[in-house]
């Protein structure tokens, strides 16, 4: 539809008085059809991790791929836009600002269970996205890296962006890429004036309202914002030096409290539990902390984020493929129907009187027309191309609920399988969704055509008193010839709003409504009773560890016992031998 339009526009005939009134009240108007278009091309669903220089966002990125792919520094390094996605090969794409696009496969270069081999992908990437290392990292505008990312499915990527510092460039590459974006993680560094330092990432937070509010992001949700709080160790060691009756406790609560205040109020939107608390640089799978376990949590909410970005696009996606085949297939019918032999098929279908033999009466002339119109339309859309474009659609949503179902089922098996004893097992009512019955309700839905026929397509026009002053000065074939030249060209002219009318109010319902069924009842349901396994699975490694610490306390205070029993038992002992000897 907005290629249409923007053709339309574009065009010479007719169009100066609203092209100066469009030009006058919006300028850009041209500008603003092509954004809706290439948002509506978009394949990937960015998850963007952006903050300040030095917040830790290199680290963090690192501890999701549990890899140090990223070297963090200080200083304000990285100086481009760089995609992670999931791949069984490893291969490193690049566009630089003048759109040049270069490919490197490292597949066979590097191991990325060695260190040497993660070593060789990080210093590739160095030369490539770190300014104090070159100079030409400056002039590239993406880096695409492909390696096993196991939670990134489909086109779903993780995005890291340039800090937000000193360099006015860097900070307009991240502004634009901000409209790619279907969900954010900000890292904060709390020891940069409370996290909030210059109102750079406020400044942020403002510009994606601002772009919501331009509906620049139609796939964004607000509430799904991530903020990771780091470098709490900073604020401790602050304390220390700073006030000697101050309390390392009391300034964190009072910061942490400060903070997540500060948030909701730049972000009112944002969901308590998503605001996260740790040391990234504490942060081990192997060992149990604070951090580690706060990481645990923020990694269920990014799987569980990574999977709703993937289905929130494609039900967008799956949607606008709807219209376009529906709109496809309309083109498709008024084409064949303005060439000769199309026309000649149309008026003169096999079995039928020549249009030309029928006995001249003008309207019913023209009543036969649109008839034969209507028949032919009505055939079409019967018809197996017609059937199987729509067949496909079906098939593509079964198939996305097959993976995702797939993708789900993976996730919530790994957790179970985190499960340490009996004692710690779900009680959860499993919502019983199965693969099969979303794919039944898909194979059940065959084409409905009868509204189609019963209505003829609503090409029923009322023959046109207009043609008779100008034909009546033609011999009888002349006559006949024109009222079915203008008659079949009136009907050409609402036959694609026809179709598409008729197609949307009964194809277009039922994969709508499929694509509801999936993506808004089926899929979030598993997304649901995933969360809250996840929630009881965190739950019970809290009991786990909280009984660990009771377990260790009381296993110190035996071995104080223990000792303290040996002690006195041992000079019991020589109390008694001591005794004996002096008795003998």
């Amino acid at each position: 539809m907005y290629r249409e339009l923007e053709s339309i526009l574009k065009s010479d005939e007719y169009l100066e008085d609203l092209r100066f009134e469009l030009e006058h009240y919006n300028p850009n108007y041209l500008t603003i059809l092509e954004k809706r278009i290439k948002d509506m091309e978009k394949s990937d669903h960015g998850i963007v991790v952006a903050g300040e220089t030095s917040a830790g966002k290199s680290t963090l990125i690192n501890k999701i791929l549990n890899r140090r792919i990223f070297k963090g520094r200080n200083l304000e390094t990285t100086s481009t836009i760089i995609k992670l996605r999931d791949s069984e090969r490893v291969r490193i794409i690049t566009e630089n600002d003048a759109g040049k696009i270069k490919e490197k496969d490292f597949s066979d270069k590097c191991d990325l269970a060695s260190k040497d081999g993660v070593k060789v992908l990080r210093d590739y990437l160095k030369d490539m996205t770190d300014m104090t290392a070159s100079q030409r990292s400056a002039q590239i505008r993406s880096v695409d890296i492909g390696l096993p990312i196991p939670f990134l499915k489909g086109n779903t990527i993780l995005v890291d962006t340039p800090g937000i510092g000193g360099s006015g460039e860097v900070t307009k590459k991240l502004m634009d890429y901000l409209p790619n974006a279907v969900s954010f993680i900000f890292v904060i560094n709390v020891g940069s004036a409370g996290g909030m330092q210059n109102d750079r990432l406020p400044e942020i937070l403002k510009s994606i309202v601002l772009l919501q509010m331009d509906n620049e992001m139609p796939c964004f949700d607000p509430q799904d914002v991530i903020f990771i709080t780091n470098k709490w160790d900073t604020i401790e060691s602050n304390a220390e030096g700073s006030d000697e009756n101050s309390s390392d406790d009391d300034d964190v609560t009072k910061t942490w409290e400060a903070l997540k205040a500060t948030i909701k109020q730049n972000w009112p939107t944002v969901k308590e539990e998503n605001i996260y608390k740790m040391n990234l640089k504490d942060v081990s799978l192997d060992k149990s902390n604070a951090s580690s376990t706060e990481f645990v949590k923020f990694q269920a909410a990014l799987k569980s984020t990574a999977t709703k970005a993937e289905h929130i696009r494609r039900n967008d996606l799956l949607r606008r493929k709807t219209k376009r085949t529906i709109a496809e297939t309309a083109q498709a019918c008024y084409d064949y129907m303005l060439t000769p032999a199309g026309k000649e098929k149309v008026l003169n279908p096999p079995g039928s009187t020549s249009i030309l033999k029928i006995e001249w009466q003008p309207n019913v002339f023209a009543e036969k027309v649109q008839k034969r119109v209507a028949m032919y339309v009505s055939e079409y859309l019967q018809s197996k191309d017609v059937s199987q474009r729509f067949g496909r659609l079906k098939e593509e949503i079964a198939s996305f609920y097959e993976k995702v179902s797939s993708d789900l089922s993976e996730i919530e098996t790994g957790w179970i399988q985190r499960k340490t004893s009996k004692r710690h097992a779900l009680y959860l009512d499993d919502p019983d969704i199965s693969k099969a019955s979303v794919v039944g309700i898909v194979l059940a839905t065959s084409p409905l055509w009868l509204p189609l026929l019963a209505t003829g397509v609503g090409l029923t026009i009322a023959a046109s008193p207009i043609i008779f002053p100008v034909i009546k000065f033609l011999g009888r074939d002349k006559r006949k010839q024109k009222l079915i030249d203008d008659e079949y060209s009136r009907c050409l002219s609402s036959v694609k709003d026809s179709i598409r009318t008729e197609l949307d109010s009964n194809q277009g319902k039922v994969i709508n409504k499929l694509v509801d069924k999936v993506t808004d009842d089926l899929l979030l349901r598993r997304i649901q009773y995933l969360q809250k396994m996840i929630n009881q699975l965190m739950k019970s490694r809290e009991e786990i560890i909280s009984n660990v610490d009771t377990l260790t306390a009381l296993a110190k205070k035996i071995q104080i016992i223990k000792e303290s029993a040996t002690e006195s038992l041992d000079l019991f002992t020589k109390e008694m031998k001591a005794a004996e000897a002096g008795v003998y």
